[in-house]
This record gives structure tokens, sequence and C-alpha cells, in this order.
């Protein structure tokens, strides 16, 4: 019995999470209880428990006597996490950039690959991992575990916002800076010059900053979402009734 109880919260969250990944909820989207209890055709707490699971994970915020929304950062809520990434980035870079050998080239230019391969293949969880894993690499080696905590913590924030707001799943996306600039930031870190990553990491962040400011919207009109659960257990056709 627990482990059915257990199934059906994981499949509540992964749709929820599917769902805001693939737009079908909009940043501010109320998730009323009962409505998705419906579409999952469960009790209260499995949903409950999924949507508590989302919020400590920073993809709904829940408000008391109101309800589960999805968040709705604000454009200077990206503003300010863009500075302090960019800053701490750049920090670890001063830090660690002499320490860098060819093995250690070898892992980010495999990194790379992997994220070129994901964008390629339209596999979003995985272009967000391996964007962060190829940042992540360069700031822990720094060795400073303060700096990569707070690194570690600024990021996840920011894959929240880029689930939200990100252009990859856009039909006519080809957007793909990011690979272009960590091909570039590879090579500033092999051949030793500071200011070179620091021109493109600033270069990049503005880049995907504006894109953002371009891209967000307030989705004011969005009233009750819900998710049709009656599909296949590994179908990622998920319908919403708005």
């Amino acid at each position: 019995m627990e482990t059915r109880k257990n199934s059906y919260e994981l499949q509540a969250y992964e749709k929820i999470k599917e769902a805001i990944y693939k737009r079908r909820l909009a940043p501010g989207a109320p998730l009323v209880e009962q409505s998705l209890c419906d579409a999952f055709h469960v009790s209260r707490t499995p949903v409950r428990n999924a949507l508590r699971r989302l919020s400590q994970e920073g993809y709904v915020e829940i408000i008391p006597n109101k309800g589960a929304f999805v968040i709705q950062p604000s454009i200077e809520d990206i503003r300010q996490l863009y500075e302090v990434r960019i800053e701490l980035e750049i920090f670890a870079v001063h830090l660690c950039i002499e320490t860098f050998r060819e093995d250690d080239i070898k892992i980010l230019q495999e990194i790379l690959d992997q994220e070129q391969k994901a964008f390629e293949d339209r596999d979003f969880p995985l272009y967000m991992e391996t964007n962060t894993e190829f940042h992540v690499t360069i700031v822990d080696k720094a060795e400073n575990q303060y700096l990569s905590d707070i690194f570690h913590s600024i990021y996840k924030k920011m894959n929240i916002i880029l689930t939200l707001y990100d252009n990859f799943y856009v039909p006519i996306a080809q957007d793909i800076q990011s690979v272009k600039y960590h091909e570039l930031m590879i090579l500033a870190i092999e051949n030793k010059q500071v200011g070179k990553f620091e021109k493109l990491l600033k270069e990049l962040c503005d880049t995907i900053y504006h894109a953002f400011r371009q891209r967000l919207v307030t989705y004011s009109d969005v009233q009750t979402a819900v998710i049709d659960m009656n599909d296949a257990p590994n179908s990622r056709d998920v319908r919403f009734t708005l």
C-alpha cells in the first residue's frame, strides 16, 4: 500500500514538473489541489506531497490560505541572480585557472559534447544538467567549498528560471549560443586567458539576460490547470484545461 502511495506521489510530481518544463503551466499559474486530484485519480495526500517537494526545489510557491502556484520570478530577480553568478564564476577562474591541466580540459570538452547532443536531441533536462555541470566543474576547480556551495545554490535558482523562460522548446529555436561560448571558454582556460574568459562569460550572460527580458510574460489570466493522467505510463503527452 505504501509503495502504491509513493508511486502516485512520484507520478504527480513528475507530471507537474514536466508540465512546467514544457510550458503547459505558466509562471504564476495556480495549482488547485482538487483539480489535480481529479486528474490523477488520487487523494489529496500524494498531490500535496508532490507540491511540497516542488516547493522545496523552488518550482512552486505555497502561500498559506491561498494555495500553490508556479513561481513567477521578476526581471529584477533574474538581474540580481546573473550579477552574483558572474562575479562568483570570475572569482573562481582567477583562483584556479593556473591549475587546469590537460585532463581537466578533456573533462570540460566531454561535458560540452554531451551538452551539444542534448540540444540536438531536444532533451531539455539533460541540456540543463550538462550546462550546469560545465560551470560547476570550473568553479569547483577553485577548491573553495564556501564558494562552491554559494555557486551551486545560485545556479539551482537560475535553472528554475531557465525552465520557465528559456527558448529551448520553441520549435524554431536554434539558439545554441551557450555551446558556442563554452567552446571559446575552454580555449581561454587552456590558454590561461582570464580576461578572455571573463569577457566571454559576461557577453553570454548579458545575451541570455536580455533574451529573458524580451520573453518575460505575465500570465495573469491563468486560472486552473488540469492534467490528463489517463495516458500510458511512459507517455510524454500531458494535456491541460485552463
